[in-house]
């Protein structure tokens, strides 16, 4: 499941317009990758925001103790001294745009250690640059600003297209109002992933729906869900919603020379969910057939002692028939009561990251959603999960998640290896 911030959509509205509000707070002192919350809440663009700027990062830069700052941006590199001379500070300042001005600004928070935020800021031209903030441990910024964003004039694949070129052949993509804008970030979301990973979500639907039909209690008045991953029955299937789009005006993942809306790093976040759960989801599903299978020679068995008269005698292989259908019952129980609700490439991915946090604050409400956000980081910006978290990192470059899966898919007919 994935949550937008309401306050994170009025910023992306407004701004070109005027003050920006949303709300404080952030993980601060380790390295996570972080969301609209650690923008200030003081924060304006407007005609004078440059002198502005110029006149409180400095002091701001004092306060937090910074000693290091490095502007990268397509025209070059700009070191700001740690000089304690405001002049000196501002003159570099001021040679860097707009845009990395307000990325500053933002790094300098107390709520922003540790923290990287890919953010989608103004330039003195007014248009759209995606710009990563670094707060690297306690007394180092670096800004990264890539170059403008121009409208695309990529003709968006097809619901059609989408299915032959990744093979999702069992969803219902394109039966629900999906806008071109939705189809292009669900395209660019697969073409993400690798072939076996496409293979083990071939037969998960992606469903366009206006919004979820239960509300989830982890749902907030602050918060709107973007997608889930659910299962009913031992069906899974992936859920977008309206908003998914929602933040990518404010948001983007990746680097910035080559960023991805932040809704891909949403889809991606609800496969990771469907690939956790692939092995028990396939063993849920053996246990609801066995048990289909035990109904039906259960009932051939009834009807022959209940009406002699019209259905013959049982035979000896009927009665193998109905042992066997037991002993599945039994047999596929007993294998699904040792994955399911413990997924093992969930509990893998948990001891071999570097950090025993998640990745992001999202990541912190459980395994489950550290493992989705590490998968969603690993695809659409390795570079962040690199700083963030080696040993994910190395674990997914690995293949990992998916030798741990193959494993016990390859056992699910014949007794469990240890």
């Amino acid at each position: 499941m994935r949550l937008g911030w309401h306050s994170a959509w009025r910023l992306a509205w407004h701004v070109s317009l005027g003050g920006l509000a949303l709300g404080g707070g952030g993980c601060a002192g380790r390295a996570y990758y972080a969301d609209a919350r650690i923008i200030p809440t003081d924060l304006h663009v407007r005609g004078d925001a440059r002198e502005l700027l110029l006149a409180e990062i400095p002091s701001a830069l004092r306060k937090a103790g910074i000693q290091r700052v490095d502007l990268h941006s397509p025209t070059g590199l700009i070191h700001v001294p740690a000089s304690e001379d405001s002049g000196t500070k501002q003159s570099a300042i001021a040679r860097a745009s707009l845009a990395s001005q307000l990325a500053l600004r933002i790094a300098v928070e107390q709520a922003a250690r540790g923290a990287e935020l890919d953010v989608i800021l103004p330039d003195d031209e007014g248009n759209r640059r995606p710009v990563s903030l670094i707060r690297d441990g306690e007394d180092s910024i670096t800004i990264i600003e890539g170059p403008p964003m121009l409208p695309s004039r990529v003709v968006p694949a097809t619901a059609d297209e989408i299915r032959a070129r990744h093979g999702i052949v069992a969803s219902n993509i394109g039966e629900v109002s999906w806008s071109p804008r939705q189809l292009a970030v669900l395209d660019q979301a697969l073409s993400l992933l690798s072939k076996e990973e496409l293979a083990f979500i071939a037969d998960v639907p992606f469903v366009r729906m206006h919004r979820p039909t239960v509300v989830s209690k982890t749902n907030s008045s602050k918060t709107e869900l973007l997608g889930m991953y659910k299962t009913t029955y031992g069906l899974a299937r992936i859920e977008l919603y309206d908003s998914l789009l929602m933040m990518d005006k404010l948001l983007f993942v990746g680097q910035p020379d080559k960023p991805y809306p932040l809704s891909v790093e949403i889809i991606l976040h609800e496969v990771g969910h469907a690939l956790a759960d692939a092995v028990a989801l396939s063993m849920k599903r053996d246990f609801l057939g066995a048990v289909s299978t035990f109904q039906d020679e259960l009932k051939k068995i009834r009807t022959t002692l209940d009406e002699p008269e019209e259905h013959p005698e049982l035979t000896a292989e009927d009665l193998r028939s109905f042992l066997s259908s037991v002993q599945a019952v039994e047999d596929t129980e007993h294998r699904a009561r040792r994955v399911l609700g413990d997924s093992k490439m969930v509990q893998a991915y948990r001891w071999a990251r570097s950090s025993r946090r998640g990745p992001t604050e999202y990541g912190e409400t459980s395994i489950e959603e550290a493992f989705a956000e590490a998968f969603a980081l690993f695809h659409a910006d390795p570079a962040a999960l690199a700083r963030i978290d080696p040993g994910a990192l190395a674990w997914f470059q690995k293949g990992e998640h998916l030798s741990s899966m193959a494993q016990r898919v390859n056992t699910h007919n014949g007794p469990e290896s240890p």
